[in-house]
Order: structure tokens, then C-alpha cells, then sequence
């Protein structure tokens, strides 16, 4: 069964949007992007990372309380954040450790500014009810955090950038009975070029100039079928698919570097409106989706997030829009990617 918690539980959002604050399926949960916000939709503690850090630490718990969700079925957050200053990511990475413990995945990742001045944090929240585990496994250089039982979520951190050997390495300590779902990648932007990923190269996120690390995040599957997957270019879009039982996951992007950023995204819906009745799937399946785009005005981007708007009704999916320092291939300026869960 599927339940909401609508945006209007929290926040007094100055638009109408076809979106939910947490959509939970089952024992799995996902939540849109949480950001240090008053009730009126106003910017509290302006440009200070860790105090946004503690409000949003009190957001996540308020609305895993509205969704009769424990902490304990917090699985991964992601913390999209603006490295300015030294010392910053680890007194982030500190309050969210001592609100939710060390068994719940930290993905720290940095964006290059937001449209909202002082805002310096927006975070996922990715949870499950079900019985978890934490596992810990160093690999030359290649650290892997993996939770969960049935489904595991997993981060990385590796010196290398052979991310066809990470990705090896990943699968060998996940072990058998397992099909990856969803990976994302963000690589030093000056290794971009050098990245031979098991996925799409183009979608790819570049970390920015500070990072020195890959770094990833994925979600596995107990899988007893062998995984549909389909990674292919129709006409200017290119799209990873795969599906596993009741789950799906969909990543698109433009490959026509002449389109704008809203023409881009148009692109990418109408291939993912095509593909979908293929798959057995619709838009009223989608539980989480994650928009990553490059550059772009104010009008731009509320252009584009109209277009994604669009494909669904109320109360609709968790949704999370993101900008990132770039990707893999320059004349991608937008990346969306979609999950999947046929209600049960």
C-alpha cells in the first residue's frame, strides 16, 4: 500500500507542485529534497551549513513521525551541500552522525551554489523497514559502506579511476543473488574524461575542483530473475533502464548539445513517455525522482521543472532538482532518473 505526506504538512510552498514530502511503498520510503525552511517556506539560518544541518536533522524526523516510520528504517541520506570553507563537510557530516548513528549512509555531495541565497544544504532521505545490517569492506583503496538485508544500499569512496574495477569490486562484496538497480557516479572533474563507468559515461557528475576522491552510491536487489536492463540512444536521448521484480529504475539525458536545458528536458520525457507502457509502467509508479541539470537561468529552470511537472498529478513523488558542477558528456545540461515501485 502507498501513502503520502504531502508538502502542506511542513511547508506553505508558494506554488502548487504535483509532488509529495515522502512517498512510502510497503517498508520503503523516499523523500523529496529537505532544506532548512520556516512553515512559510523562508530560509532559516542563512548560510550557516551546520545549522541548516540540525533543522533538517529535525525535518527528517518529523516526517518519518508523520509516515509511522522509526529513525532505525533510515537507510541513506544524500547530502547535497556547498563546500566553502575547510572543516565544513566534516561538522555536516558530525551533526548528521549524532542524530542517526553511524549505521546510516552519509553520501556527502557538493554542488556548485543553489538559486536560493543561504541556502547551503538540501538532503534525501532513503528509508526501509525491514531488517538491515552494516558491513564495512576496504579494498585497495576502494572503501565500501553497505547496508541493509534484502535490499542494500551502498557508498564508495576510491582513489582510482578505473570505475570499471570499482564497480568489480563493488559486486564481489555485495556477493551472489544480487542485481545492481540504481549507481550514481561523481568523479574530480578532471578525471571525467579518464572514467570508463560499467553504465553511461555521459551521466557521469563531476564533483568540482576540490574533490580528489570517487565517490558512488547504489542500490541492490535480491534478485532471483536475471535483471531487465536496456542501455540505449533513441534518437537524441540516451537511457540506462533496468528492472528488477516490482522495482524499476530510468536515467535519461540529451546527447544533442545544440538543445537548451528546457528543450533537453522535454527530450528526455517524451523518450521516458514512449518507453514506459513497454516496461508495463507509467508515471503513477514513480516514487523518487532526481533531476540533476548544469547552468541555466532563474526562467530556465522554472521551465524545466514545468516540464517534469507536467507527467504528474497530485499527491505525486518525492522530487529532488539539483545543480551540479557538470557531467560526463558537455553537451548533456540535464540528467533525470526515475524510481520505480509497482504497488503491491
Amino acid at each position: 500500500m502507498r501513502s503520502f505526506v504531502p508538502f502542506e504538512a511542513l511547508w506553505a510552498m508558494p506554488i502548487d507542485l504535483p509532488y509529495s514530502f515522502l512517498v512510502k511503498d510497503g517498508d520503503f520510503a523516499w523523500s523529496c529534497g529537505q532544506l532548512a525552511l520556516d512553515s512559510q517556506s523562508q530560509i532559516m539560518a542563512a548560510g550557516d551549513l551546520v545549522a541548516q544541518s540540525e533543522i533538517v536533522c529535525d525535518y527528517i524526523e518529523k516526517i518519518l513521525k508523520r509516515a509511522d516510520l522509526d529513525p532505525s528504517a533510515l537507510r541513506r541520506l544524500l547530502l547535497y551541500y556547498i563546500d566553502q570553507n575547510d572543516g565544513d563537510r566534516d561538522a555536516m557530516l558530525k551533526v548528521f552522525e549524532s542524530r542517526f548513528g553511524h549505521a546510516v549512509l552519509l553520501n556527502p555531495i557538493p554542488v556548485p551554489h543553489y538559486y536560493y541565497e543561504g541556502v547551503e544544504l538540501e538532503v534525501d532521505a532513503f528509508c526501509h523497514s525491514g531488517l538491515s545490517q552494516f558491513r564495512r569492506v576496504d579494498n585497495n583503496g576502494c572503501q565500501i559502506r553497505i547496508v541493509g538485508e534484502e535490499a542494500l544500499w551502498i557508498s564508495l569512496e576510491a582513489d582510482t579511476a578505473n570505475l570499471d574495477e570499482i564497480f568489480a569490486r563493488v559486486t564481489e562484496a555485495v556477493g551472489r543473488g544480487f542485481s545492481c538497480l540504481s549507481e550514481h557516479w561523481f568523479v574530480p572533474e578532471g578525471l571525467l574524461v579518464e572514467s570508463q563507468p560499467m553504465v553511461d559515461k555521459g551521466a557521469i557528475v563531476s564533483s568540482g575542483p576540490k574533490s580528489d576522491k570517487v565517490r558512488a552510491h547504489f542500490t541492490f536487489h535480491l534478485s532471483t530473475e536475471p535483471v531487465d536492463e536496456e542501455i540505449v540512444t533513441k534518437g537524441d536521448v540516451t537511457i540506462v533502464f533496468r528492472q528488477s521484480g516490482r522495482f524499476a529504475w530510468l536515467q535519461g539525458r540529451s546527447i544533442n548539445g545544440g538543445l537548451g536545458l528546457v528543450e533537453q528536458t522535454k527530450a528526455i520525457m517524451k523518450t521516458f513517455e514512449a518507453l514506459l507502457p513497454n516496461k508495463g509502467l507509467s508515471f503513477a509508479d514513480v516514487v523518487k525522482s532526481t533531476t540533476h541539470y548544469v547552468g541555466g537561468s532563474a526562467e530556465e529552470l522554472h521551465s524545466n521543472m514545468q516540464v517534469r511537472n507536467a507527467y504528474y498529478s497530485k499527491p505525486g513523488p518525492a522530487s529532488t532538482g539539483l545543480p551540479v558542477f557538470g557531467f560526463g558528456d558537455q553537451n548533456s545540461k540535464v540528467v533525470v532518473d526515475l524510481t520505480f515501485a509497482k504497488t503491491q
